[in-house]
């Protein structure tokens, strides 16, 4: 009985008119003013800080978003009947928060639990939606988890769509990921170069084997 009124005020909250208060979770109400919502269970702030320079790269690139991720029920205050409901809360997003007077119809909308990715929005391709259904998250996923999936789904939807910044999507963006590579190599290069020849002045200056003469060179 307690799960049917749960779903009959849900069903009421999804259907109420255009222009109806906050109904009450966080995502959206911080989404209609930022481009990113982040678990109340803290997660790393190395970790947000990715997240949203992915969605401002990817953002700066042309290509709209902005991310729920949402780690418990308790990121739905009202709405915690969608939890684990990806989709279905992606698709409830995308119609909510025009009613905050933001204009979404080039926006896309990712949300990320662990049991996966919804999207909503206009006209994503088969491979934007093949990265949003491969996303690899588990049941037990910490919030820092959560984030990190969502950055690498990010970066992997621009690139599939087109617009790589870097990171998980491949080339683009800022180009770090594509420098840091040559940078290991060149010093490793450099570091193997060193050892050779400190062996060779090693090998120069050692005196002769036991039981044999001095070399007249050495002499």
């Amino acid at each position: 009985m307690r799960r049917l009124i749960l779903a009959i005020a849900l069903a009421a909250l999804l259907a109420s008119a255009p222009g109806a208060a906050a109904n009450g979770d966080p995502p959206s109400d911080v989404l209609p003013f930022e481009h990113v919502y982040v678990p109340s269970e803290p997660a790393s702030p190395t970790a947000i800080a990715d997240l949203r320079d992915a969605v401002k790269r990817a953002r700066a690139a042309g290509y709209l978003i902005k991310v729920a991720v949402i780690q418990s029920e308790v990121d739905l205050g009202p709405l915690a009947l969608l939890f684990r409901q990806p989709q279905r809360y992606a698709d409830y997003m995308i119609k909510e928060i025009p009613r905050h007077g933001v204009d979404t119809a080039a926006e896309r909308i990712l949300v990320v639990m662990p049991s996966g990715a919804g999207i909503a929005g206009p006209g994503f391709s088969p491979d934007e939606r093949k990265v949003a259904r491969t996303i690899q998250v588990a049941q037990s996923a910490t919030s820092t988890a959560l984030v990190q999936a969502a950055t690498s789904t990010v970066e992997r939807m621009a690139a599939a769509a087109g617009k790589p910044i870097g990171g998980a999507g491949g080339s683009g963006g800022s180009g770090g990921g594509a420098i840091a590579p040559i940078l290991v190599g060149v010093l490793l290069l450099g570091a193997a170069v060193a050892g050779i020849a400190a062996r060779r002045r090693q090998g120069a200056g050692a005196p002769p084997a036991p039981g044999k003469d001095p070399s007249p060179g050495d002499e």
